[in-house]
């Protein structure tokens, strides 16, 4: 079992790091991406409010649609919402009407919001198979991609505009 361990921890901290590289290019730099396209305070707190009021409707249906499926993995879940981020992310970088943008946008932030519990259900699955998992050392990885990519985006932005925060975005969902 001690061998199983060391084989899994790594490859679950670098899912949560890879997954909070995204959530740091997406969500921590929203207000920076969306007042750069031209959105008022009041407008990116109705996107995020109604992005985070999406995800909470529907991490219980997919939790359950997860729960029932015996041929389709947390992982394929995973990568399905991953794949749709990069998608509506390259719709998003072509589209100019601000109502197309906050749209976009809240469906990108309300999929990244989605995939957060299902991360940590693949740590519960891992353990539930035996394989002790650390959570806090796999989350504090995160912690630190999440450093990491704010301190990056920054220079980005100042360098190639707001549009860079979605093709960060876009990369670490490719790692992810």
């Amino acid at each position: 079992m001690q061998q199983q361990e060391q084989n899994k921890n790594p490859i679950y901290s670098s899912i949560h790091g890879s997954y909070w590289m995204a959530f740091a290019g997406l969500l921590g730099f929203a207000a920076v991406f969306l007042s750069g396209r031209g959105f008022t305070a009041t407008e990116i707190g109705i996107t995020l409010s109604l992005a985070n009021i999406a995800a909470a409707f529907l991490q219980p249906y997919v939790a359950a649609f997860c729960d029932r499926q015996d041929k389709i993995s947390v992982n394929r879940i995973i990568l399905g919402f991953g794949l749709a981020v990069i998608l509506v992310g390259a719709i998003l970088l072509r589209v100019q009407s601000k109502a197309a943008v906050q749209i976009l946008y809240g469906i990108m932030a309300a999929m990244m919001l989605v995939i957060n519990p299902l991360v940590t259900s693949i740590g519960m699955t891992l353990n539930n198979q035996g394989f002790r998992i650390d959570f806090g050392f796999a989350r504090g990885i995160g912690s630190l991609t999440f450093a990491l990519v704010t301190a990056i985006a920054g220079g980005l932005i100042e360098n190639f505009g707001v549009d860079s925060i979605i093709l960060l975005t876009q990369i670490a969902m490719v790692v992810f």
